[in-house]
């Protein structure tokens, strides 16, 4: 690992994250992918961290559906006020 600063705005969010949010496979093996939580990241970034998470977690179970869970789902959202 590679340390290194960042300096965050008033009011950005910091989202984190296992593997196995963008490894959650659907019935099709399909990942649900980086793109996808990009997508809904964007979508959704306006909310506060608790729904954020919230439609974050949402959209994987929409992807994948029925398909059983092969990985841990962790996600760390976090809203930096000064």
């Amino acid at each position: 690992y590679e340390g290194e600063e960042i300096q965050l705005e008033s009011g950005a969010k910091l989202f984190c994250y296992t593997d196995g949010v963008v490894e959650a496979e659907n019935a099709e093996k399909e990942l649900y992918s980086e793109a996808r939580l990009l997508k809904t990241l964007e979508v959704h970034s306006k909310y506060g961290v608790k729904r954020l998470t919230e439609q974050v977690l949402e959209s994987v179970s929409e992807h994948v559906l029925m398909a059983e869970q092969s990985d841990d789902i962790t996600i760390l959202v976090v809203n930096y006020k000064k």
